[in-house]
């Protein structure tokens, strides 16, 4: 250990600073900073090109035209996923970002409709409206109105059963083991938030 008072040179702005104090000779063979902000930065940047360098493993780039399919991590709806900073982001948004150099502020859409895909060309900015608008456009939103009741292909009551539960004196628990649903279904028949035409 040597009393020391050298200038030094910040690793991420290229500022000339002193540092005057006790220091180990490793610690002096180390990148300096004249800030704690400068550290900070050095440090995101390390960050953004290890994630960079982790991203491209799962993207077989190919034609401008053709579909890049994300071969990593996958969510339920089929769009790729990555971790950074401790946070799962959504591997479109992360593209955007690594070739515009800024987080996108509005939805990453794609112009192919294939949640996997990632090539940069494929994907634009917009709101829930356009992307709404673009599904309608391209003819993939839902036919006809919303179904309710037992014309809905997931309820698991049927108009006798709902009259039932509201004239009964059970507790809602009891009554959704009796009718195989969880006990806020059975709340929402009886306070009339579900099968209102019943």
């Amino acid at each position: 250990m040597s009393k020391v008072v050298v200038p030094r040179i910040c690793a991420h702005c290229s500022t000339q600073f002193v540092i005057g104090y006790r220091l180990a000779a490793k610690r002096l063979a180390r990148p300096a900073y004249c800030s704690d902000d400068c550290h900070y930065r050095a440090k995101r940047e390390r960050s953004e090109r290890d994630l960079r360098k982790r991203f491209m493993l799962f993207v077989p780039t190919g034609a401008v035209h053709e579909c890049w399919e994300w071969t990593g991590r996958l969510s339920k709806s089929g769009y790729g996923n990555i971790d950074f900073e401790k946070r799962p982001h959504q591997a479109t948004r992360v593209m955007w970002f690594l070739t515009h150099g800024e987080w996108p502020s509005l939805n990453v859409c794609h112009s192919c409709d294939n949640p996997p895909c990632v090539n940069p060309a494929h994907l634009w900015l917009g709101t829930d409206l356009d992307n709404v608008r673009d599904m309608i456009l391209k003819g993939r939103a839902r036919r006809g109105p919303p179904r309710f009741g037992p014309d809905n292909h997931n309820t698991k009551l049927t108009a006798d059963a709902v009259r039932a539960i509201r004239a009964s004196k059970l507790s809602n628990s009891d009554l959704a083991k009796q009718y195989s649903v969880t006990p806020s279904a059975v709340y929402n028949v009886r306070a009339w938030k579900a099968w209102k035409h019943v």
